[in-house]
């Protein structure tokens, strides 16, 4: 995966949630093992006490870009205005 700084300036969400994905797995993950379902252990309690954030599964917990959101919140709460 190649993602540079035009396309984040320009917003490419695929490219962002990959990268995002991407930064997840290599910095947190190492924490857990590989498996899946210690990565939506994870997921649940960063985003745990977010606002309409329900995350039970990786197919339907992240369709509305909520959850994303409150991941990148949680870490760097600076970048999202999520109460706004």
């Amino acid at each position: 995966m190649s993602v540079g700084p035009k396309d984040v300036a320009e917003g490419n969400p695929k490219l962002i949630l990959g990268l995002t994905w991407l930064l997840i797995l290599r910095f947190e993950l190492s924490k857990f093992s590989a498996d899946i379902q210690e990565l939506l252990k994870w997921v649940k309690k960063r985003t745990h006490g977010y606002k309409d954030v329900h995350v039970e599964s990786f197919t339907n917990g992240f369709q509305d870009g909520l959850a994303l959101n409150a991941l990148i919140h949680a870490h760097f709460p600076e970048l999202v205005d999520f109460d706004g």
